[in-house]
């Protein structure tokens, strides 16, 4: 498994009922859907993953107990490069060269993509983003089911990948808030905004409810 610490952290601290369903939106290899499917085990899991390196292993590793979508979840329909390997792969040029790296973009690909509001057909119990900085764009994405009705647990990384988007805490704040959710880090609300969450120095993993 390569969930880290905090992102297993903020799977237990869910409550979603018996048979929830979930969304595991860039899905890699499918970690997260198999620790998910092990608290829930009568779960409805969707994964996205547009990458076919690591789509290759998601299906050996999920498809017995989860959906598999083939595309990449943005704000609309197309086409998008997407950069890097697969477990870091981005579909923003990621600019590591204060790192000394300099091919990190090497063998990029054309992959399609979607939009999430095309995918629901009932509420979601359990979102989880991520995207390596695409993460506000799915959030788009979702269009009218943006709300706590429809989508009633949302989970996304914000980290230096999001420099590279462009997208900063203060947009999800800014999208988010409005609709009713509440947003969380390590367990505590963020009652208040402040240029303090513009930190991108580490990854924080997010929970909006």
């Amino acid at each position: 498994m390569r969930l880290h610490i905090d992102e297993i952290r903020v799977i237990d601290s869910m409550e979603l009922g018996s048979e929830p369903i979930i969304f595991d939106v860039g899905a890699h290899h499918g970690d997260f859907a198999l620790y998910a499917i092990e608290k829930w085990p009568d779960a409805k899991i969707t994964c996205f993953e547009p990458h076919p390196k690591s789509l290759r292993k998601l299906w050996s590793e999920v498809s017995d107990f989860a959906r598999i979508e083939p595309v990449a979840l943005s704000d609309e329909f197309g086409d998008s490069k997407l950069y890097g390997n697969g477990l870091t792969a981005s579909m923003f040029g990621r600019d590591f060269s204060y790192m000394g790296i300099t091919d990190f973009n090497d063998g990029e690909i054309t992959v399609v993509t979607d939009r999430l509001d095309n995918y629901i057909e009932h509420s979601i119990d359990y979102l989880k983003i991520d995207v390596e900085g695409n993460e506000f764009k799915v959030l788009l994405g979702a269009g009218k089911y943006l709300d706590p009705v429809y989508i009633k647990n949302i989970q996304f990384e914000f980290n230096s990948c999001n420099l590279d988007s462009r997208t900063f805490f203060r947009d999800f704040w800014n999208l988010l808030r409005p609709k009713g959710y509440q947003l969380y880090h390590d367990g505590n609300l963020i009652e208040n905004y402040s240029t303090q969450l513009e930190d991108f120095t580490s990854s924080k993993e997010i929970v909006v409810k």
